[in-house]
């Protein structure tokens, strides 16, 4: 990729906040890392990896325009979609929206191929993680509405309504055949992503990395000090 040809050829979901923290949360698992210490809630963010992932994603901002903080989901879409961009990163579900030309000009449409994940160390695990891919029945939820819910949950997941489906989403499980509007998502999960990990922690913990790491790339904090923060 040359900057001769493109002055900004990279666009990743680097909005100041949830994004920017997304980003950041994908890439301990890169180093078999997890996002909290074993048995807790405390962060296992403050040690070489997290200052590892830290630097890299700074250093991932000198590709984007300078206008990453603002780029969220839709703001990258566009990009791609206009022809901005030679490499996007962004959710394997925006692919199926791409690929289906409704708001692609096809030339672009023709030249989008959607990969798996990279990793955050050579022969590593991919630095990515797999999302909405369980269920989740809230614990005050009473017997008679988790009994009603659960065989719905299992029905709108069966092989054949996976099979009469196919385009809606990438799906993960039995029935379903890759489509090339998944398959990012499809090798990036037979590349071993880990799922993304849904506890009660992980949203607080995700508000104080987009709050504090947005900070770190705009003012002249270090790495080690936006972590301290966290």
């Amino acid at each position: 990729m040359s900057r001769a040809l493109m002055s900004n050829p990279v666009a990743m979901m680097s909005g100041a906040s949830w994004n920017f923290a997304q980003e950041f949360v994908k890439l301990p698992p890169g180093h078999g890392r997890r996002v909290f210490e074993p048995g807790s809630a405390a962060p296992a963010r403050n040690d070489p990896d997290g200052l590892a992932a830290s630097e890299a994603l700074e250093a991932l901002t000198s590709f984007p325009d300078p206008d990453f903080p603002t780029f969220d989901t839709n703001e990258v879409q566009s990009l791609w979609e206009v022809g901005e961009v030679a490499l996007m990163e962004h959710w394997g579900l925006r692919g199926a929206r791409i690929l289906s030309g409704d708001n692609t000009p096809p030339e672009i449409v023709k030249a989008t191929v959607l990969a798996t994940a990279p990793r955050s160390e050579a022969g590593g695990r991919l630095a990515t993680t797999l999302w909405w891919d369980r269920f989740t029945i809230a614990a005050h939820t009473s017997d008679e509405g988790a009994a009603a819910s659960f065989p719905a949950m299992l029905n709108g997941i069966t092989p054949a309504r996976v099979a009469d489906n196919p385009a809606l989403v990438g799906w993960l499980g039995e029935g379903y055949a890759s489509m090339p509007a998944s398959a990012g998502v499809v090798v990036s999960d037979q590349g071993g992503a880990a799922p993304c990990l849904m506890t009660p922690c992980m949203g607080l913990m995700h508000s104080a990395l987009g709050d504090n790491l947005a900070t770190f790339l705009k003012c002249p904090a270090s790495a080690q000090e936006a972590l301290d923060t966290i």
